[in-house]
């Protein structure tokens, strides 16, 4: 179910731990016992510290039989539930997680599931938490930018995500030729296809930011230096920018808020390990 959708039917679809009958149970999160995972080979979860609407904060994190999660029992703490599990078989220990002015989270990863033939499936997918504490909705499968090539769909890179100002999603990806390809909803709801948005020579995990005045921005990490693309307006395909030269580290490119219109991008350097900040201008 679309995110748009979803609001407007408001059906639950689980109950908080300890409450409910045995059926509700069965879709609730099980109580954790796993460990978090250690595989060098990917990027480190950001962004997994988000406060609800109700001023509760949540932590979320990958494991590798779906999501953990910690939440507040009130504002400020100090005692916090979980961490609980949230299955999600053949996702990939590493999120993307986005909020809007809603509060609802997102959660947005890479599934590889093993179908006839021996061949596996791939998907980037998204889920839902609606309210602090509250069970997160099933995972739903967004693709990819290569719906008929599984082999091609298999080298599909993880997602970034970032919520607009109409608290709409919008999810991005490494392409196979080295660019970034987005998806996004539509006001009603519903998803485009998947865009090309061109660029080369990536590596690694773009990054999605927002300013305070709706527009979107995206960093990625390539072979010689940082790639960007812009919004002139709201709603417009995005632009390719002037890049930035630097050699940023996989996974540690982020951006802030730092003045009216402005975002400031941080990132680490990949040969000293030194955090470098950058403005336009």
């Amino acid at each position: 179910m679309s995110l748009r959708s979803a609001r407007r039917s408001k059906r639950r679809t689980g109950t908080a731990p300890g409450t409910g009958d045995a059926g509700s149970r069965t879709h609730r999160a099980a109580r954790a016992s796993t460990s978090l995972p250690a595989d060098p080979s990917l990027p480190p979860t950001t962004g997994w510290l988000l406060r609800g609407k109700d001023g509760r904060l949540s932590a979320y994190a990958p494991a590798p039989e779906g999501v953990l999660r910690w939440t507040e029992k009130r504002p400020g703490g100090p005692e916090w539930t979980g961490p609980e599990l949230f299955r999600a078989p053949g996702l990939v220990p590493y999120l993307a997680i986005a909020q809007g002015a809603d509060g609802y989270v997102q959660l947005v990863g890479l599934r590889r599931t093993p179908v006839a033939g021996g061949e596996t499936a791939t998907d980037v997918v998204q889920s839902i938490q609606y309210q602090s504490g509250r069970p997160m909705r099933d995972w739903y499968a967004l693709g990819t930018p290569y719906p008929q090539d599984r082999s091609l769909a298999a080298q599909t890179g993880l997602p970034a995500a970032v919520v607009d100002a109409e608290g709409s999603l919008h999810v991005f990806v490494r392409n196979v030729g080295g660019g970034v390809c987005g998806r996004a909803q539509v006001p009603n709801g519903k998803w485009n296809k998947w865009a090309d948005l061109k660029g080369s020579g990536m590596l690694g995990v773009p990054a999605a930011a927002l300013t305070d005045h709706g527009l979107m921005e995206i960093l990625a990490p390539a072979e010689d230096g940082v790639l960007r693309w812009t919004q002139e307006t709201q709603g417009v395909k995005f632009q390719r920018a002037g890049d930035i030269e630097a050699s940023a580290t996989d996974g540690s490119v982020s951006s802030e808020r730092t003045g009216r219109e402005r975002l400031t991008h941080v990132w680490r350097d990949a040969s000293t390990g030194t955090v470098h900040a950058w403005r336009e201008g």
